[in-house]
């Protein structure tokens, strides 16, 4: 029943609805068996939230901070930049990158017109690593990553 609904009223509801609930482990229970049991398990959450409410409010009192480490302001700044570092190194591994790096590589010698390289790119059936339409922001971007001038 917890894994259900820990809720008397949604319980109710979904009673009232004609659905037939059967469980397993108590083939034979009725509409008041699941009605006193969903009380019960929402009490019991109730109780649960209070606990662990009362428990992080003793930790903080103590001087820890609450939340994932990597989340916390201090270390905010350094987990953006490793996730943008794996990003990058991601896209460069793409084996669709690398056929668009030679690709501007080429294109670089003739133009430098942004625009014009993503239409070329676009043309020739280039997609981003995410399967898109590649841009001039896009271009812009690959050409400083690769340093391609």
């Amino acid at each position: 029943m917890d894994r259900l609904s820990r809720n008397v009223s949604f319980t109710s509801q979904l009673l009232d609805s004609g659905i037939e609930i059967v469980f397993c482990d108590f083939p034979r229970a009725n509409r008041l068996v699941l009605t006193i049991i969903a009380a019960i398990s929402e009490y019991e959450a109730g109780l649960i939230r209070q606990r662990t409410r009362a428990a992080l409010q003793v930790k903080k009192e103590q001087g820890h901070k609450l939340g994932k480490p990597e989340n916390l302001a201090e270390n905010l700044e350094k987990a953006i930049e490793n996730s943008r570092q794996t990003n990058q190194e991601k896209a460069n591994d793409n084996p669709n990158n690398k056929r668009a790096v030679a690709m501007l590589k080429v294109l670089a010698r003739e133009t430098d017109n942004m625009s014009e390289m993503a239409r070329i790119l676009n043309k020739e059936g280039f997609t981003t690593s995410r399967g898109g339409k590649f841009s001039a922001k896009q271009v812009s971007i690959l050409l400083k990553r690769h340093e391609i001038k």
